[in-house]
């Protein structure tokens, strides 16, 4: 049977009376008349006449009230499927009829019948338990009025006293008491459907609105009512309904409002993809945001596995374990940072937060899914560890320079002692030799051929000799020792013979001839290799100026470029982590390219008067930012303000800055380093040598590990270093050292193992030119 047939019969056989009619309008647009074409027999037995009699005629000369009653309602119906739905008592029918309207198209609407007898008989019910039922309502928490509508007098129930703070003295209460208790705003509103309901318009009434309490403030209220006594013609007597407190409510409505507008704008937003997914980890819900992040629209993106926006390698090691781990019960949430897969371009990098969506019985009914895009956060951190690269492969390369000068250091500080005996014993040369040839006899001489010992008071070298008298002479058969000095008696043997002083004159004087030219060249070529030697010292030395100073450059490029980043990192902890771990090592590099520079420069000095609070204040505030709260960093001043000292800035900042390092580095955990400054007078030279007078001391004390006796010993030496933990150049207190005998002064250490470090360093007030 087709879909006609089947709607005829239901028009048929329906209970409920149909009626359809045409529908004439006038000019503007009104209905002027409505004419059924088409009625059942439910309806006909409505209209107490057969559809002969019903269809073609006029439909106010049909149902004769029904214009009157349902005009209003009509002015209202604009667009199609709109309805309205009364409740009447229809001439000549004289029985109460449920009537529903509504148009099918532009000329065409239904009216449907429905008979309201028993509806009128439940409403007579109502009114014979209507006490019964406001003590029920009572007993609920509304409030009850009740209006007796011909007298204007309405009676309050406790509980609508209690919800409005009406005095329980309060009676019957003049009708007009309920309206002035309407919030202005409301008034006209509730007035018109209360009057509609009076007056039969409406099947009952119920209003939500404002009413003031009798503290002035104004109450959220529903308010419902039903006319349960007429007049035989239709006349509203009485008037019982409810006052029910929507206040908490409402307040809870509100919230979950702006809770939905929350969701929504997130949900909406332009940075955070959303996703919701179920146990076939299928995609029902997705934003715009995620859908763009996977390269396509909502509409190609939901309903799509979740597995195949992600990459493979991520879905299986991630991603579908913590979805797992959610369902089961096992995690309450997950965050992992995975790629997306975009079509035709790279994988995206977001980071993904899980979360489960649980319903009232507390069972995972979806997984949530928050994904932000971290690609440019991702890409500043591969940024930032290709830096870290090329910062570790430049410190690898100055520590590679450091060793090669560590080499020539050396290699010039033997040269140097070297030069300091030559000058010695050329100076003993100069004051010896004309001893020798003037006091002859003061002179002994010692021969040794072929184990034989021979010994000379009056031996006299050669006069062309250069070599100092009391070098010890050798040749393949024996060897010579001369002595200058009387005092330095010679070793037992026999004494020269008066006949052999010839021969013993010949041998003397050959093996001297012999020893020079063989000293001589040897010489010659030791000083040439010196002097090759020390004149590379002088080029690496100038290389490692250069180099340093480069160094120093590129490393104050890359922090500024550094510094750049630090705003991006915000977000990232991690990232803002590594930045300070970076900007750490930058500050090492910095500190080991000044030391390299003053140690391959060797500056002079370049004293000026200086504030020494203004200049150390600025370097324990870096340190303390750097450390934080680990380590606390004090300085305490005994100098008045403005009185200033001859420093070089440069060197003393150098300095400061090793020993605050050093100090940091000796704490392995919680601590503090106090810094001192303070002018002292000295009454006599000290143990270092340092004059009488004044002297700016500064004072750093440490609460780390300490020093045993044998740190102490090497502490100032080159290259030593009592950081084991890391690399170090074990420049730092050389330099240091170097800097306070620039100043012509002092630095001392004490030490306990456990009990920390004290190095104090003394400034004279006065510096020679």
């Amino acid at each position: 049977m087709d879909h006609h047939a089947l709607l005829q019969k239901f028009f048929e056989f329906c209970p409920n009376g149909l009626c359809l009619c045409s529908v004439k309008r006038s000019a503007a647009g009104t209905i002027e008349e409505a004419v059924p074409i088409a009625v059942n027999e439910a309806f006909c037995v409505h209209a107490g006449q057969p559809d002969t009699e019903l269809i073609g005629r006029p439909l106010h000369l049909i149902l004769r009230n029904f214009y009157l009653l349902t005009q209003k309602y009509f002015a209202s119906l604009h667009d199609l499927g709109q309805s309205f739905t009364l409740e009447l008592q229809l001439e000549p029918v004289h029985k109460p009829v449920t009537v529903t309207v509504f148009f099918l198209d532009d000329d065409h609407l239904m009216v449907i019948l429905q008979d309201a007898t028993e509806h009128q008989v439940a409403e007579a019910a109502l009114l014979s338990i209507g006490e019964m039922w406001a003590f029920s309502l009572e007993g609920e928490g509304d409030g009850v009025w009740d209006w007796e509508i011909p007298q204007k007098t309405i009676h309050y129930s406790r509980r609508f006293k209690e919800i409005l703070g009406i005095s329980d003295e309060l009676s019957d209460v003049d009708d007009f008491d309920f309206k002035d208790r309407i919030h202005p705003e409301e008034v006209e509103r509730v007035s018109l459907s209360i009057h509609e309901h009076v007056k039969g318009l409406t099947n009952n009434y119920v209003q939500e609105h404002r009413m003031r309490s009798d503290e002035g403030s104004y109450r959220w209220v529903i308010t419902r009512g039903k006319v349960i006594k007429r007049t035989p013609d239709g006349r509203a007597l009485r008037m019982i309904g409810t006052l029910t407190d929507t206040s908490e409510r409402r307040m809870i409505t509100e919230a979950l409002q702006r809770s939905q507008q929350w969701l929504s704008a997130f949900f909406q937003n332009k940075t955070h993809g959303f996703g919701v997914v179920d146990r076939q980890n299928t995609l029902f819900l997705v934003n715009e945001t995620l859908a763009r992040m996977a390269g396509g629209p909502v509409t190609a993106i939901a309903h799509r596995k979740l597995n195949s926006i992600i990459v493979p390698v991520d879905w299986q090691t991630h991603v579908s374990r913590a979805i797992a781990a959610i369902w089961n019960g096992h995690e309450s949430a997950a965050r992992m940072e995975i790629r997306v897969q975009v079509p035709q371009s790279e994988p995206l990098w977001v980071e993904c937060s899980l979360s489960p969506i649980v319903n009232s019985q507390k069972q995972v009914e979806a997984i949530a899914g928050i994904f932000t895009d971290i690609t440019d956060r991702k890409r500043t951190a591969a940024a930032l560890h290709l830096e870290q690269e090329k910062l570790r492969h430049s410190t690898w390369m100055l520590e590679r320079r450091v060793q090669e000068l560590t080499c020539l250091y050396e290699v010039v500080n033997h040269l140097e002692q070297v030069n300091v005996s030559l000058s010695e014993k050329l100076q003993a040369v100069v004051e010896a030799v004309p001893a020798a040839f003037q006091l002859p006899q003061d002179t002994c001489a010692r021969l040794e051929v072929e184990d034989q010992v021979y010994l000379s008071r009056d031996f006299v070298a050669h006069e062309n000799s250069r070599i100092h008298p009391f070098l010890f002479a050798k040749n393949r058969r024996g060897c010579l020792e001369v002595f200058v000095s009387s005092a330095a008696t010679p070793p037992t043997g026999e004494i020269f013979l008066q006949e052999e002083q010839a021969f013993l004159q010949s041998v003397a004087t050959q093996l001297v001839l012999t020893l020079e030219q063989h000293f001589t060249l040897e010489d010659n070529q030791f000083l040439s290799s010196r002097l090759r030697q020390s004149q590379k010292v002088e080029a690496m030395g100038r290389l490692t100026h250069f180099v340093a100073d480069d160094f120093q450059g590129v490393l104050e490029q890359f922090s500024e470029n550094l510094t750049g980043l630090r705003p991006h990192l915000a977000e990232n902890p991690d990232a803002t982590d590594r930045y300070d771990r970076v900007q750490t090592v930058l500050h090492e590099g910095s500190r080991m390219v000044r030391q390299l520079a003053f140690f391959s420069k060797n500056r002079p000095l370049s004293a000026n008067l200086t504030d020494p609070a203004q200049l150390f204040e600025p370097i324990l505030a870096q340190f303390q930012t750097r450390y934080g709260k680990r380590i606390r960093f004090n300085l305490q001043t005994a100098v008045v303000a403005g009185q200033t000292t001859p420093l070089d800035r440069d060197y003393v900042s150098l300095l400061a800055d090793q020993l605050l390092q050093n100090a940091a580095d000796s704490i392995l955990h919680m601590g503090n380093v106090h810094v001192t400054l303070a002018r002292v007078h000295l009454d006599h030279e000290a143990d270092d040598h340092l004059p009488p007078g004044m002297y700016l001391q500064l004072q750093i004390a440490d609460t780390g590990v300490g020093m045993d006796a044998e740190e102490l010993t090497h502490l100032f030496e080159p290259f030593y270093s009592t950081k084991n933990h890391r690399k170090n150049a074990g420049l730092g207190l050389f330099v240091v050292l170097g800097i306070m005998k620039l100043h012509h002064g002092a630095v001392r250490v004490r030490s306990t193992p456990g009990h920390g470090t004290v190095f104090t360093c003394l400034f004279p007030e006065i510096q020679k030119n």
